[in-house]
């Protein structure tokens, strides 16, 4: 009697505690745009004239951009959308942008031939039990993959890791994914 037939709903007919990709040529505005929902979501504004039915954090993990460069970015992108100091402020306590650049953190490990998550998902998990994101930008997805020689099972890897994570979390996985410019 108590089954659900949808999850939580984070963004009225648009963003849902699951797993999710966005996908564009690289140099299309995926990360600016990311950067933008992730303010309207951690406000409670209007996202494409949507309600956020849930504003509280955003968590973005990234593995290509500095923390740095975001950070100016989400402080460009708060002055052209006309925010106000206060708004700004939790912009900052409510977007939180983790740097793996270089560190070689994975979502997925091949273990015995078999691509799995990585114990790292279990660090994500206990560090944001306390903030409770309900999302996680994860960019770019090939980053925190086991690679591309076992293409299908390094999708199928990263898919399981989200999963992982929604569960624990409640919240939305949602992969940045790279396409060819032509």
């Amino acid at each position: 009697l108590t089954a659900r037939s949808a999850p939580d709903c984070i963004v009225e007919n648009y963003l849902f505690a699951d797993v999710g990709v966005f996908i564009a040529p690289g140099g299309t505005g995926k990360t600016t745009l990311i950067l933008h929902e992730s303010i309207c979501i951690a406000l409670g504004l209007p996202l494409y004239g949507l309600e956020v039915k849930k504003p509280v954090p955003v968590m973005i993990l990234t593995a290509e951009d500095s923390r740095e460069m975001l950070v100016a970015r989400l402080r460009a992108i708060s002055a052209a959308m006309g925010l106000t100091d206060d708004q700004r402020r939790k912009v900052c306590e409510h977007v939180l942008i983790s740097d793996v650049s270089g560190a070689g953190f994975k979502l997925t490990v091949v273990d015995h031939d078999v691509v799995r998550p990585a114990p790292g998902i279990e660090e994500i998990i206990a560090g944001c039990k306390a903030i409770k994101p309900v999302l996680i930008v994860v960019d770019p997805a090939v980053s925190f993959g086991v690679g591309e020689s076992r293409v299908n099972d390094a999708e199928q890897g990263l898919i399981e890791a989200a999963r992982r994570l929604r569960r624990a979390l409640n919240c939305c996985v949602r992969y940045v994914h790279h396409t060819g410019k032509q």
